[in-house]
């Protein structure tokens, strides 16, 4: 193998005269052991025996074995125990005993091998002093013979364990094979690491967390291998591509170059394959992933059978991919140009007996890489798919092929697409216009009126020229299927000009007509789901939801249609008060395309479960949620959703109390957003108006609240004017809040604006049955952190009237509440109203869920007694009597007692008068 350039740790500084960017601060040969918790536990079992036969650790270069070494050697040490690590180097391989050297004999008198061997192995031992001594071996296929003999007069000394790090792909000496091969040798695997684990190390060496984006990236570059992670991360900070946003660590728009050694250390591996297996593994580096069948085909079943043999490749659903992600990169890297058509046409004619088997994108590519025969339908329909991907290069290069084999409108228009998805704006603005002169026929002047108008608004956010485009093409338009196709794309642009009467009214006009193609009146039901679900209409929203996904089916082309009607249905169970249902679809919907790494939908469901966190009182959980999203869009943002997810971020992140993120998102709207109106800005105002509430202002928190409310009622959004409108109530304005929820009785479906509405009232009147009453109405629906800030005025107002019962429930309530939303703090949160401390919430919750003592103690990691003790103050406070009655009152703390007397509904669980627990009953 050929030399290679050794970088310096992470933990060194930047390279001279280059600004830090990125400061990762780990230096990873003493850094704490990361994702290896079962490997480790199996190595120390295996060394438990004393006299047991050696322990043999196996894998690939990089992956960690020396680390595992080191950290078996550092919990070995101890009373009576020495460790003599032994390291093995193809340097020291051509000088004998070259592993040993430092531990030699220096009164050595005798040439003879063997006794010299015996020697050092003696002199080894005296160290030991009559303790137990392990000895660890890295690369011990690397130690020359001299050194193995040792090694092997060492092994079977009483009180002497060997462990050895061997690489997979290597032959050890005869000697040290000599040990592998034993029947009684223990192999423990190392695998790469989880992605879990991988992210774990990452951010461990960055000292914070990683992007959704980032973290996938490293994921499937490293392959979970810790060399490569290093390497990865060393190019990443050298290169300054990796930076911090929102306290998030993300990859600029220029990914990181694996360095040098890195690829050097890949080539050395595969310059070693037979040629059959290198032209295989060549053929699933350019087409992966590719159907196994195809592959076979075209390479052989000899070949495939041997790559899997060499756990080169990877099957997973009949699908081959590059055992790690650098194989393929390196092999695409080295192929010839000449060679890679030749792959390509090779991958063209044998994916002919399967065509379905392949994706149409990926053989559209093929053929043009090798310039095999495809027709400009097979290019287009492609091109349409890639672009729907956000692959807009890939887009653009089958859109240039198409258009050498006909120039047609279809394909002109694909290619200005293109073009303004890569931010070639005016490349694709000259292509439009001139496409706009010399057409006759109605259809293509719509069609390049569309193409304009979705350049103008997702190339630029200039929305009213694209409104202005539709509707001038909508006025010179006769054929009802063309100004509803027209009217479909029309609706869309006024809800983001938040204009919502006109979206409504156009998205209806449009679903009312007959006839429609299916693809128009798939765009009306994206537009008019969510037209409904933020003007209240729940039940139609979610009607046109269903009907939208099953037209999406047949339309793959049509960029996020399925991420838009999920987003819809999120709108409108929320408002309708199914806020549970709405969080567990945004997360579930987050994490799916997270998985699937498209970032771009990533984007839009980060932003969309920030929201549904906030009302649902997950306030920190939001605000890390908000970093993500507005990690996610760093450089890009083809569906214009970075308004919405900064200001969502600058909401949780004030209400979470981290003033400093809010504030930097709500600059950088200023910046870096035009004035035109969009959705976003009522979020932003309440997110200045949290600010205001943190910094003490409630005058001030007050007014901007009131501007957010009117600009919902302005645009037509009832839900919008209703949550601005209920924050009135939490800072102590439900004057206002009362009115304006009142007026809105009876236009939003579901049960979110009468909780509300009856919370704010009950504040008006400083009524402590109203304001009980609404706090279980909250809990209900799923509004953790209100029903939380209710129960707590409700214990107040309580005690106020002397009703300590009541108040106990009450103010139970609010802290049970609480410790599921984080602990957040708020102005309508006081911890001071809670009855117990934490530590006897925890003891309680945990013996009403029917735990033991023991098992409580062992949970909370405390002893029998102190759970007792806790146990004993519980009961006084609460004023019961028994783990059942507590129980019983727990369940009447969340559902509600009947506050109209002095004591809870006469439940079994609820009664008084029971006899003092006894320690058995404990």
């Amino acid at each position: 193998m050929p030399p290679t350039r050794t970088p310096p740790p992470l933990a060194a500084g930047p390279p001279a005269g280059r600004p830090t960017r990125a400061a990762p601060v780990t230096d990873w040969r003493t850094a704490p052991l990361t994702g290896r918790d079962d490997t480790l536990r199996e190595v120390l079992r295996q060394l438990e025996t004393p006299d047991g036969p050696p322990v043999v650790l196996t894998g690939a270069a990089g992956v960690g074995k020396s680390r595992l070494l080191r950290e078996v050697g550092r919990r070995w040490l101890g009373d009576a125990r020495t460790v003599l690590p032994v390291l093995a180097s193809s340097a020291a391989q051509a000088v004998p005993y070259g592993a040993l050297a430092s531990h030699l004999p220096s009164d050595a008198a005798t040439p003879e091998p063997r006794d010299l061997a015996r020697q050092v192995a003696a002199t080894v031992r005296r160290r030991a002093a009559g303790g137990s001594l392990l000895v660890t071996v890295d690369d011990a296929h690397l130690l020359d013979d001299r050194s193995a003999e040792v090694v092997r007069e060492l092994h079977g000394a009483p009180a002497c364990r060997l462990l050895l790090a061997v690489r997979d792909d290597t032959v050890p000496p005869d000697l040290v094979a000599g040990l592998l091969d034993r029947p009684d040798t223990a192999r423990v695997a190392v695998p790469p690491l989880s992605r879990p684990g991988t992210r774990a190390l990452a951010e461990a060496a960055m000292a914070g967390p990683l992007g959704v984006s980032t973290e996938a990236f490293l994921w499937h570059k490293s392959g979970g291998n810790p060399l490569f992670l290093r390497e990865l991360l060393w190019s990443a900070r050298n290169s300054g591509t990796i930076r911090q946003a929102g306290g998030v660590w993300v990859l600029t728009d220029t990914p990181p170059e694996p360095t040098t050694r890195l690829r050097e250390i890949v080539s050395y591996h595969l310059d070693r394959m037979p040629a059959p297996a290198r032209h295989a593994l060549e053929l699933v580096a350019l087409g992966e992933p590719l159907c196994l069948a195809v592959l076979t085909r075209a390479a052989g079943a000899e070949p495939v059978a041997a790559l899997r043999d060499m756990t080169l490749v990877v099957v997973e659903d009949a699908q081959a991919r590059c055992a790690h992600p650098m194989y393929g990169e390196v092999l695409r890297e080295q192929l010839p140009e000449a060679e890679a058509a030749g792959r390509f046409r090779e991958l063209v004619e044998a994916a002919g007996a399967r065509p379905d088997a392949v994706d149409p994108v990926r053989l559209a590519l093929w053929a043009v890489a090798g310039d095999a025969p495809v027709g400009v339908d097979a290019l287009v329909r492609a091109g349409r798919l890639a672009a729907a991907r956000f692959d807009f290069v890939l887009a653009e290069r089958l859109a240039r092929a198409a258009l050498e084999v006909g120039d047609r409108l279809d394909v002109q228009l694909l290619l200005a697409d293109a073009l303004g998805g890569q931010g070639r704006r005016h490349h694709a603005e000259v292509l439009l216009a001139a496409l706009s002169l010399g057409l006759t026929e109605e259809r293509d002047l719509v069609r390049v009126a569309v193409a304009r108008a979705s350049h103008y608004f997702f190339g630029g956010r200039r929305l009213r020229e694209a409104i202005e485009v539709l509707e001038h093409a909508r006025s010179r338009t006769a054929d009802p299927l063309l100004d509803a196709e027209i009217g479909a794309l029309l609706a869309g642009l006024h809800a983001y000009n938040c204009d919502y009467p006109s979206a409504v009214r156009v998205s209806e006009d449009v679903l009312a007509r007959d006839g429609l193609d299916p693809a128009t009146r798939l765009g009306a039901l994206v537009t008019g789901s969510l037209n409904r679900a933020v003007t209240g209409k729940a039940a139609a929203a979610l009607a046109a939801v269903e009907e939208g996904r099953q037209l999406a089916c047949a339309h793959p082309e049509r960029r996020m249609v399925a991420t838009r009607l999920a987003v819809s249905r999120c709108y409108a169970l929320h408002y309708s008060g199914r806020l549970r249902e709405a969080e567990a679809e945004a997360r579930e919907g987050y994490e799916a395309v997270v998985r699937e790494e498209r970032f771009t939908e990533a984007a839009t469901w980060a932003a969309l479960l920030v929201g549904r966190l906030i009302t649902r009182g997950r306030l920190v959980s939001a605000a890390a949620v908000g970093a993500e999203a507005v990690s996610l869009h760093h450089g890009h943002d083809e569906v214009q959703s970075l308004p919405l997810a900064l200001a969502e971020c600058a909401l949780a992140s004030a209400m979470a109390g981290d003033l400093g993120t809010s504030r930097r998102c709500l600059d950088r709207l200023e910046r870096d957003v035009d004035s035109a109106p969009h959705p976003y800005r009522g979020v932003a105002m309440r997110a200045r108006a949290w600010l205001a509430v943190r910094d003490g202002d409630l005058a001030q928190a007050r007014t901007m609240l009131v501007e957010s409310a009117d600009l919902g009622r302005a645009a037509g959004s009832h839900t919008w004017e209703v949550t601005a409108a209920h924050d009135l109530a939490r800072i102590g304005a439900a004057d206002l809040a009362a009115d304006r929820l009142a007026a809105l009785s009876g236009q939003i479906e579901g049960a979110l604006l009468p909780a509300m509405l009856a919370h704010a009232v009950a504040v008006r009147h400083a009524d402590p049955d109203g304001l009980d009453r609404a706090s279980v109405a909250l809990a209900g629906i799923g509004a953790d952190l209100l029903a939380a800030e209710a129960a707590c005025q409700a214990a107040l107002a309580f005690r106020a009237a002397g009703r300590q019962r009541p108040a106990t429930l009450a103010a139970l309530r609010a802290q049970l509440l609480w410790a599921g939303c984080e602990q957040v703090r708020t102005p309508g949160l006081d911890p001071e109203v809670f009855v117990l401390s934490e530590r006897e919430r925890q003891v309680a919750t945990q013996v009403a869920g029917g735990r033991s003592t023991k098992e409580t103690a062992r949970r909370l990691f405390l002893s029998a007694r102190t759970v007792d003790n806790h146990l004993a103050r519980v009961y006084r406070r609460l004023g019961v009597a028994g783990r059942d009655e507590l129980a019983g009152l727990l369940v009447c703390a969340v559902t509600g007692p009947d506050t109209s007397g002095s004591g809870p509904a006469p439940d079994p669980g609820c009664r008084r008068g029971t006899p003092r627990p006894t320690r058995r009953s404990r």
